[in-house]
């Protein structure tokens, strides 16, 4: 079952296919992941850093993995888009989908850079 909330992940890329609103493109270290946060945009956050033991541990809890943003981001639009291939690959494994659609039209698929993130037989078993 898909979810969605009215809550919206902030940090990184928002999509291939949206504009950088952010000042300081490229410069996250500053920002941390609020201590109040819904335990599914949380997920998002750890996404974004490549926390993979936070992330079993929030999907073992029960956090949809397939859970949308405001903007109709998941977590798995994140890890693709920030270049994280392993919570790409541990989101994939917990039964993530790559046709989700993001409010700018972005997929998974379209988020992934091939030359740096994985290899070609990776992608094959996305089909």
């Amino acid at each position: 079952m898909e979810s969605k909330s009215t809550g919206r992940f902030i940090l990184g890329k928002q999509s291939s296919l949206a504009p950088d609103r952010r000042s300081n493109a490229g410069d996250d270290s500053e920002f941390r992941v609020p201590p109040d946060i819904d335990a599914n945009i949380r997920l998002m956050y750890l996404a974004n850093e490549g926390d993979l033991d936070g992330m079993l541990e929030l999907i073992d809890s029960g956090v949809d993995v397939n859970f949308k943003d405001i903007d109709g981001r998941t977590a798995l639009h994140v890890a693709a888009c920030q270049g994280v291939p392993g919570a790409v690959e541990l989101l994939l494994e917990r039964g993530a989908m790559v046709d989700m659609e993001d409010r700018w039209g972005s997929t998974v698929i379209l988020l992934i850079d091939l030359s740096c993130l994985i290899s070609s037989d990776w992608i094959m078993d996305l089909g």
